[in-house]
């Protein structure tokens, strides 16, 4: 399809020049859908999803060779454009990719690449000298949704099995066996010194509810006390703190057939101290992301129609911050996926429940705008 449309544009170019008409004409096709929105660091870029052939067209997901790991995949395309929608740049052609990340100084963009149900090379795209590097794993990985930097910008974290890449040496580091009790783990999402693991661990897998784990040199220094729900957690990017959701009932207590209120919990991995902020969030609907700000000193909770945003302040405790302020936004719609601007004043909002678009909040005034594409256009004049 893609080869017939560039094709007819070929023909209509040479009509309107010899008619000598001006026209124009997009560069490539306006995709379908952009989704998973990622703000650099720096501020002037965006990378996102986006699709360019028909939702309706999408393997959405496989089996491996013994048909007993299932894959979700969401086939799209790697982009980027300003804050302003405007540079649209297409970085990947097909294919299946894993999430994406920005370097700490927001000029390199990280993603894997999957074939044949397994990830095997590491792309990272440099935004000031508009090249792309591939680097070929030694081993490949059988898992991957999260891909995350280092602070020093000189590693990348793999997220479901804890492996390492150097970028220097090209060298994949595989997590050595954890000394956890559990019949299954998942998760392995580092923090962001690379020190501490946080790891969901079954004792009774896929029938029973998980814990969450932190453990530090392969050994647990804290155990989760309560249900934690669904994936809803994640680390500062400034302190060893870890963000995560569960239900104000311990679990010996639950009854899986009720709902119940959901705590968000703050736990300092070094320590293992646990603070809760308690919320009126029904466990059903929450919590849809768990997003820090760059600077780690706000945290938004994305739950159903609304939005918390929790401010915090820097302590001498022995915790490292506390709750400043609090504050709840009624968003009208529903949404999906959060990303914050390095100012902290604007998130990134996806909504993918009848359309895949991005919306830009600016958080003070509670205004919702539309994230549109300027997309490249080719213009045909008469010469």
């Amino acid at each position: 399809m893609r080869k017939v449309l560039l094709s007819l544009l070929a023909i209509l170019s040479i009509c309107c020049i010899v008619a000598g008409i001006v026209y124009v004409f997009p560069a490539l096709p306006p995709p379908d859908g952009i989704w998973e929105p990622d703000w650099s660091p720096q501020g002037n870029l965006i990378a996102f999803r986006c699709v360019f052939v028909s939702f309706d067209d999408l393997a959405p997901y496989s089996f491996d060779e013994a048909e007993k790991n299932f894959y979700f995949y969401f086939w799209s395309d790697i982009c980027v454009a300003d804050q302003n929608g405007k540079q649209f740049r297409r970085l990947t052609s097909g294919g299946y990719v894993s999430d994406f990340s920005w370097s700490p100084n927001g000029k390199l963009l990280a993603w894997a690449h999957e074939r044949n149900s397994a990830w095997e090379s590491i792309s990272i795209w440099n935004s000031q000298e508009q090249t792309t590097e591939t680097f070929f794993l030694t081993e490949k990985i059988d898992w991957l949704s999260d891909l995350k930097w280092s602070k020093e910008g000189e590693k990348l974290y793999f997220g479901d099995t804890g492996a390492i890449f150097d970028i220097s040496s090209e060298k994949l580091s595989l997590l050595p066996q954890q000394e956890v009790e559990g019949e299954e783990l998942f998760g392995f999402s580092r923090s962001f010194d690379g020190v501490y693991l946080a790891i969901e661990r079954f004792l009774d897998f896929p029938d029973g509810q998980p814990d969450l784990i932190i453990t530090k040199g392969n050994n647990p220094v804290f155990i989760g006390f309560e249900y934690r729900w669904g994936s809803s957690y994640a680390w500062s990017p400034r302190e060893n703190i870890l963000a995560w959701t569960g239900d104000v009932i311990p679990k010996s207590e639950q009854n899986s057939e009720k709902d119940y209120d959901t705590v968000l919990f703050l736990t300092y991995a070094p320590t293992g101290q646990t603070i809760k902020y308690e919320t009126d969030y029904s466990s059903l609907n929450c919590c849809n992301d768990v997003v820090w700000s760059p600077d780690g000193m706000s945290l938004a909770l994305l739950a159903g129609y609304d939005l918390e945003i929790l401010e915090f302040s820097k302590t001498d405790s022995g915790f490292p911050l506390s709750i400043a302020n609090h504050s709840r936004l009624n968003l009208y719609d529903l949404y999906d996926g959060l990303s914050w601007s390095p100012d902290r004043k604007h998130l990134l909002l996806e909504k993918n429940y009848d359309n895949y678009q991005i919306w830009i909040l600016d958080i003070q005034n509670n205004k919702k705008q539309s994230y549109s594409i300027d997309f490249p256009w080719i213009s045909l004049s008469e010469r």
